[in-house]
């Protein structure tokens, strides 16, 4: 596995989505909560990177009521 972190554009190439998506995952909580931000940069691990790709995208639309 690799060690250190991404930058939004990294992960993004790593991912294959655009830097916009990343950052509404990463405002989203999805990416970039396990290290506090660099200033105005988020900063992306690869074990965010693997579990992302584990779990993969979401679903559209809004969750179904319980």
């Amino acid at each position: 596995m690799k060690r250190g972190t991404l930058t939004s554009a990294k992960a993004a190439a790593e991912l294959d989505l655009e830097v916009s998506r990343v950052l509404k995952l990463c405002r989203a909580g999805r990416l970039g909560h396990s290290r506090p931000r660099h200033g105005k940069a988020w900063v992306i691990t690869w074990a965010e990177i693997n579990a992302y790709r584990t779990k993969g995208p979401l679903p559209p639309g809004r969750p179904k009521k319980k």
